[in-house]
């Protein structure tokens, strides 16, 4: 066994260079020159030469993200350690990295250990496919895998890629291990509220001993976490298309409803449970049984100052060249004081049992099953006082920044508002799957060098249930009530650009027994048939895998060639609106289906010498539908602000040929330059749309429904050129400066129903993305200062006032850079501290309308971070 180094560098960034050495020898190939690397590694440049090792030795394109050591991940937050990887782009949300894009597409198949895993994730679907990365606590991982290209042997799902999740095991580790961190983080809150210290405790216990039955190996990983957050808001939520304005003749697109304070203030909390039992009864052997637990927990409190836009009046300016909107004066503009709270609570946990066999003689068996649950909650109570305002001056930049001045009403005084309304959202999920996994693998030798082989079963139930109520309080705005007439105790001042407002007191809120039995609502509600939806899916999956080596005169090729086949069966059982008694849901849709899916995928590697070669792959991906957008019940989630959601049981899954080349060459131990191609042909893709003035059978008011359809062929096309090296040659103290950089080029075309018809980019992706990675290690001391910057992007789709499913237009999210930075300094060879920063620009997440930059849609602020960290381990 190599010596591990003993002093780390802390920075991981570029996950290209990165391959986790945990179990590494599942992707090393056997017969290749470099040999595969240990199991454990500490120290920057061991990881980097390990994780190298790996990406070199591969039959497929893969990037990596390695533990530097037990419980020190690059970042505190998995997705954001992702964004570091060429190719990959991450969505950030409450200031926090919470899901990512591999090459343009968000389906991505996520497993922890190879083992598929589900849950809620952050866009509010609670029977997800796939887990949410940012419920894991990085302290627990040994490193995270990026597949670009399909083996057959992967479980399908990814159209994007496969991210395989992996922990530790006690075989991993040569002895007894044990390890604690603890971390105190700093959030620099926005907005003037006072900064806020959250703590990050984890540990590690491991060891294998020899016995009389064989060997035993025992391993308990635990971590909790917790992060506050603060963001600050202002946007322009819609607009308006106004004909003839103030009697001018023109037509004006004008705000409709502005957002002028819209802070959230909260935490999230992260708790998870790794224990692994290992038992080798003879060389030719080896079982385990793993469990996992993980938490997560989020409460969110906010207060929005919502304006709808009155009459206007002649004193208007338009911004330069353009019908819109820069500043105007309104009369009677409505107001509504709306303050919530949102809490989430997820909670996965799995159980497997298996093992590997192997006698030596080149066959070996891997067998596993396992059972996997989640149960998601997210409740939400948001209370409105409303009043009006009889003079209103506003104005708008370009950046998304408002202005505005009220007359003729006190915002600060709750005799100005009058209570109206109560909406209250409990929306839920349940998922379980019993899995069972064979895999047969020979060695032939030769030309071809391994055939495999294997089986998989899966049986997978989600459940939807919950219910969205809109109460009325007060009579709906008219039973004479004022924020005068209520407890002091219920009432609060909050911050906005236009003065401070009342609004409900949140920790009032959090009392709902107390304040609902003031206004005479039930307090407790029942579950509502429109919010419930249940799955069961059945998959059957065959595969085969041919690994090949073929000399080609002076060259080798090598790779494999597979296929994998899959049987689907899928049953939903959902309700929908009564005919007779409208708005009621009690008529039960049952919808059956089966479909059967070939996968074929073929990874090459042409070497030109020992450190240069070409790889080629391609591939058939096919994605499923998640199962709420199956619902074709419409669910109100907004009744408030006229918002519902609708399934559509129509979608299809859809599918991806993918095709891709990499000329990679290794010139050092950790010196690597590559340049990748890509091109991917997606059938079906699946796009969202926003529909306005909708009627809802049974409920007054015309809707915005958001529903899903499937589109036409798109095309995904692009490439990845990065490099990373220590520069050793330089002279003390400069032999430790290091680089990683890579840049990321991706360009789109998918259909949508825009106005005239044509073709948009992917929303959410930039076509332009780099990272760029110093690094420092030399003897007690390492660094690493990382910037992540990407392009504009379409954030969304939506339509023009008054516009139907055809005249959809892109919102455009500005460029956003991120900056992070982290210094370690190692005590001892079993103590380290380490501070690090993240967010340090405070990035403002901005946008405009229409791709027009004179309709700004707001600006968005987040926390910064600064952390300390000791770790000690025996």
């Amino acid at each position: 066994m190599r010596k591990s180094h003993r002093f780390t560098v802390a920075l991981l960034a570029s996950a290209s260079m990165f391959a986790l050495p945990a179990r590494a020898q599942d992707v090393a190939q056997a017969g290749d020159e470099a040999s595969a690397p240990e199991i454990i590694v500490t120290g920057l440049r061991a990881s980097v030469a390990s994780a190298q090792a790996i990406k070199r030795n591969a039959d497929t394109i893969v990037d990596s993200i390695v533990a530097e050591d037990v419980g020190k991940f690059p970042d505190q937050n998995v997705v954001e350690s992702l964004a570091r990887v060429p190719g990959v782009q991450i969505v950030r949300s409450e200031g926090e990295g919470s899901s990512v894009t591999i090459r343009g597409l968000s389906n991505v198949k996520t497993v922890l250990n190879g083992r598929e895993l589900f849950g809620g994730n952050s866009e509010g679907n609670y029977s997800a496919r796939n887990f949410s990365l940012g419920d894991l606590p990085s302290e627990v991982l040994a490193g995270v895998d990026v597949y670009k290209t399909s083996n057959a042997d992967q479980i399908e799902g990814g159209l994007g890629g496969y991210i395989d999740v992996r922990t530790r095991r006690p075989f991993d580790f040569s002895g007894f291990t044990a390890s604690l961190s603890a971390k105190g983080t700093y959030f620099d809150r926005v907005r003037g509220y006072d900064g806020k210290v959250e703590p990050t405790i984890s540990g590690l216990v491991s060891d294998r001993w020899e016995t009389g039955l064989g060997e035993f190996g025992a391993l308990l990983n635990v971590s909790y976490g917790k992060t506050a957050l603060t963001q600050d808001r202002q946007a322009v939520s819609e607009v308006a298309v106004r004909p003839d304005f103030a009697g001018s003749g023109q037509t004006v697109t004008t705000p409709s409803v502005s957002f002028l304070n819209g802070t959230q203030n909260g935490s999230h909390e992260r708790f998870a449970m790794v224990g692994s039992l290992q038992w080798k009864p003879s060389d030719s052997l080896t079982l385990y049984a793993d469990g996992y637990y993980v938490k997560y927990t989020r409460k969110i409190d906010f207060a929005d100052l919502r304006i709808s836009m009155g009459e206007e009046t002649s004193d208007y300016t338009l911004f330069p060249g353009s019908s819109d909107l820069a500043s105007g004066t309104f009369v009677n503009s409505t107001i509504n004081s709306a303050t919530a709270f949102g809490d989430e609570f997820r909670t996965t946990q799995q159980y497997a049992l298996g093992g590997e066999w192997a006698d030596g003689s080149g066959l070996s068996i891997k067998f596993d099953a396992s059972h996997t649950s989640s149960d998601n909650k997210a409740t939400l109570q948001e209370w409105d006082l409303s009043t009006s305002a009889p003079g209103m001056d506003f104005a708008v930049d370009g950046r998304g920044r408002q202005s505005v001045s009220i007359s003729g009403v006190d915002l600060g005084n709750a005799a100005s508002y009058t209570p109206v309304y109560d909406l209250s959202i409990l929306l839920g999920g349940k998922q379980h799957a019993n899995t069972g996994r064979v895999d047969i693998a020979y060695d032939v030798g030769g030309l071809v060098k391994s055939l495999q082989a294997g089986v998989r079963y899966n049986e997978y139930v989600a459940q939807n249930q919950g219910y969205v109520n809109f109460l009325c309080i007060n009579g709906c705005g008219g039973g004479g009530l004022s924020g005068a007439d209520l407890p002091s105790d219920f009432l609060a001042s909050y911050p906005s650009i236009a003065g401070s407002f009342v609004g409900w007191n949140t920790s009032a809120m959090r009392q709902q027994d107390e304040l609902r039995a003031y206004f005479g609502l039930p307090v407790d509600e029942a579950y509502n048939n429109d919010q419930y939806l249940r799955s069961v899916e059945k998959t059957t999956t065959l595969y085969g895998k041919l690994s090949y080596d073929i000399p080609l005169g002076g060259l080798s090729f090598d790779g494999n060639v597979g296929v994998r086949y899959i049987h689907t069966s899928l049953r939903n059982r959902s309700f929908g609106t009564s005919p007779d008694t409208p708005g009621v849901y009690d008529v039960a849709q049952v919808d059956s289906s089966s479909r059967n899916d070939v996968l074929p995928s073929f990874n090459g590697r042409l070497k030109f010498s020992d450190k240069t070669w070409l790889r080629l792959a391609a591939n058939k991906s096919l994605e499923r539908i998640p199962f709420s957008d199956l619902n074709g019940a419409i669910i109100i989630t907004n009744a408030a602000q006229l918002e519902a959601r609708r399934g559509n049981p129509d979608l299809q899954p859809f599918t991806s040929w993918n095709f891709d080349a990499s000329l990679e060459h290794y010139f050092s131990r950790t010196g690597l330059v590559y340049l990748a191609g890509f091109y991917k042909r997606v059938s079906g893709y699946l796009q969202t749309i926003t529909l306005d003035g909708q009627t809802i059978p049974g409920v007054a008011g015309a809707y915005q429904i958001t529903t899903k359809v499937n589109g036409d062929k798109g095309t995904l096309k692009g490439f990845e050129v990065g490099a990373q090296t220590f520069f050793e040659f330089l002279p003390e103290p400069f032999d430790g400066l290091g680089i990683q950089a890579n840049y990321t080029f991706v360009d789109s075309a998918v259909p949508s129903p825009v106005d005239g018809g044509g073709k948009v980019g992917i929303e959410g992706l930039a076509r332009h993305s780099y990272n760029l990675i110093g690094l420092y290690e030399k003897g007690p001391i390492s660094a690493r200062v990382a910037y992540s910057w990407r392009g504009k992007l379409v954030s969304a789709s939506a339509p023009a006032d008054g516009a139907g499913a055809t005249s959809l237009y892109p919102n455009i999210g500005e460029p956003v850079g991120v900056l992070d930075f982290s210094l370690t300094y190692n005590v001892s060879d079993r103590f380290a501290v380490t501070i690090d920063g993240a967010n340090l620009l405070g990035y403002k997440d901005r946008g405009y309308r229409f791709e027009r930059q004179t309709l700004p849609t707001g600006e968005l602020l987040s926390d910064r971070r600064f952390g300390i960290q000791a770790r000690y381990k025996l």
